[in-house]
């Protein structure tokens, strides 16, 4: 009785069985999304009392607002890859080292983007209220050269 090997050797794969499909998938890109007031800490409802739905750019910009408001490893329901790591930046010597800290650390969260949206990141604005609390203006620019702003306060 001739067996077949449920482990097939290393030699006995095909080439196409070792490759990652993954590498060339295009990016989702743009999708809509139930539209989250950040104001009030709510999903907008209408009238109805149905979930308000975010064009795609919004629901991308909320997104973006979304991790760069997030201090990382701080919250529970989003895993370790999620936010900025305020604390440890905020521990730096001085403003400057804060600053190129966080122009890093904002550009690596917000291109990590698992939908492929966003392209890079430009401009990081810089206004200290007091010694641990900066009001950041950042520039993001996704697929066919969406730019969207954001505008938050971040703390240590």
């Amino acid at each position: 009785m001739d067996e077949e090997n449920l482990f097939p050797e290393e030699d006995e794969l095909e080439e196409d069985d070792l490759v990652d499909d993954d590498d060339d998938e295009e990016p989702i890109g743009y999708k809509i999304a139930p539209y989250f007031d950040s104001v009030i800490g709510e999903f907008l409802l209408d009238g109805n009392g149905q979930i308000v739905t975010a064009d795609e750019v919004t629901a991308w910009q909320q997104w973006c607002e979304n991790v760069v408001s997030t201090d990382r490893y701080n919250h529970d329901s989003y895993t370790d890859d999620i936010g900025i790591d305020y604390d440890e930046i905020f521990q730096l010597n001085d403003q400057e080292e804060i600053e190129t800290e966080l122009e890093q650390e904002i550009s690596e969260a917000l291109t990590c983007d698992p939908y492929g949206r966003t392209q890079y990141v430009q401009n990081i604005e810089f206004e200290w209220l007091n010694s641990t609390e900066v009001m950041l203006t950042i520039e993001v620019v996704g697929l066919d050269n969406e730019l969207v702003t954001i505008d938050t306060v971040i703390s240590a």
